[in-house]
């Protein structure tokens, strides 16, 4: 298969996702999504990063992030989100395109304003940044997210923070760590905590971030899991 059959297969999933009408065709979307983590799949390291790079040029990685926002039937955000941790896995690029870093940065409220003014009158908007959706989604801000799509998310965000240290403070900026640690004391789903204390490890890596960690309360978070064991 050619380069370009390959790109002409992705670009026809990624329609799906972005079609309006999608949701409304049972399993389509699901179908789409499991196309795209599959295509991403390889054994060989730099044909897998080719293409996962060659899926976020066809504007998948935004796609992908939109169903897991805002589409109603929970099966489509599951198979969206597993979509993204294998798009997302092992590609500082990917990662890169997919994030807003400026979003970390301290602006003033007069510099804020004009942002905003700014990004209003652009046709396409701000950019959709993962780590911002994925806080709208651990936060229930939209819809209540079941547990295996926080545990999804939670996946991604770790690749995101293993793979790209400059994330890090994004993370921190919208919240993420106040939002995980709580389900280490509630979620009655062990892979769920599991998957968080993995994304608090990955953080922990870096001696910046292991300093806001302690910040946060993680550690009072942990200790009765690590008790528990």
């Amino acid at each position: 298969m050619s380069v370009h059959d390959l790109y002409t297969i992705i670009s026809n999933h990624v329609a799906v996702l972005e079609s309006k009408t999608a949701s409304g065709k049972m399993g389509i979307v699901v179908d789409a999504a499991k196309a795209l983590a599959s295509i991403a799949k390889s054994e060989i390291q730099n044909e897998q990063m080719s293409r996962q790079n060659m899926i976020i040029d066809a504007g998948g990685g935004s796609a992908l992030i939109r169903v897991v926002l805002d589409a109603e039937n929970e099966e489509d955000q599951w198979w969206a989100a597993l979509a993204l941790i294998q798009i997302t896995f092992g590609n500082e690029r990917v990662i890169d395109r997919l994030i807003d870093l400026s979003k970390a940065k301290q602006q003033s409220s007069k510099a804020k304003e004009a942002f905003d003014l700014a990004m209003a009158l652009t046709i396409e908007g701000p950019k959709l940044c993962l780590v911002e959706a994925a806080a709208s989604v651990l936060g229930n801000k939209k819809r209540y997210a079941s547990d295996r799509i926080k545990f999804a998310i939670v996946k991604v965000l770790t690749n995101v923070a293993n793979k790209y240290w400059p994330s890090h403070d994004l993370l921190f900026h919208h919240g993420i760590l106040e939002l995980v640690i709580p389900l280490c004391r509630s979620s009655n789903t062990p892979a769920l905590v599991s998957a968080v204390i993995g994304l608090i490890c990955s953080l922990s890596c870096n001696d910046h971030s292991r300093r806001q960690l302690i910040r946060t309360g993680v550690v009072r978070a942990i200790i009765p899991i690590a008790r528990s064991e």
